[in-house]
């Protein structure tokens, strides 16, 4: 498959393809709060003071697990997380995966159901990208550049320092957007690709 080029990056795409043997879904519930402060105060026999109670949030995760048979005769077992695709056994599907080149292992970015001809992205443009790193916004690099600034550059009124921030920010936000469109064109083509080629 095509491999996407970016700098001094190259992202790297290959795909299984097997018949669905068996599968399996199940739900995990991640709770957790966040508030909950205040306080309470007491002098001469009188109390007082506030608690906020903490707000209570739940995350419902699909842990979605599913055995193909590959082409060659051997099975191989494929989990998602986060995503919900229906599938069935005796369906054909394609998955395709991404990694950056030189590792060993990738990350699954599409599904392709050959029997239903439907296809799902399990991860979009702006998700690879930070999973696999390619160039995203460090907050931190550019506040060490903005310190850098000021620490060099102490003789130049601050309103200045701020917009040169502020450019250096939409500069990269500019920079990743078109990288991400770019990318999503990309997964795009490699998914036309697959279809095309198992059309009978």
């Amino acid at each position: 498959m095509e491999s996407f080029r970016y700098k001094d990056k190259e992202i790297v795409f290959w795909n299984i393809t097997g018949e669905v043997i068996s599968q399996s879904k199940r739900s995990e519930t991640h709770i957790y709060s966040s508030g909950g402060d205040g306080y309470i105060h007491g002098s001469g026999g009188y109390v007082h003071g506030h608690i906020n109670a903490p707000t209570i949030h739940s995350n419902v995760i699909t842990k979605h697990e599913f055995w193909i048979k590959k082409e060659d005769g051997k099975e191989e077992s494929i989990q998602l997380s986060g995503c919900d695709i229906p599938i069935r056994e005796g369906q054909k599907v394609t998955l395709i995966i991404a990694g950056n080149r030189g590792a060993n292992d990738g990350r699954y970015v599409s599904l392709i159901n050959h029997t239903t001809g439907k296809y799902w992205f399990i991860e979009n443009s702006k998700s690879l990208n930070r999973n696999l790193k390619i160039d995203f916004i460090n907050f931190t690099s550019l506040k060490s550049i903005l310190i850098f600034i000021v620490a060099i550059s102490a003789g130049i009124a601050l309103p200045l320092l701020f917009l040169v921030y502020i450019y250096l920010v939409i500069n990269r936000y500019g920079t990743i957007s078109k990288l991400n469109k770019d990318l999503d064109r990309h997964l795009e083509s490699l998914v036309r690709s697959v279809r095309e080629s198992h059309q009978y």
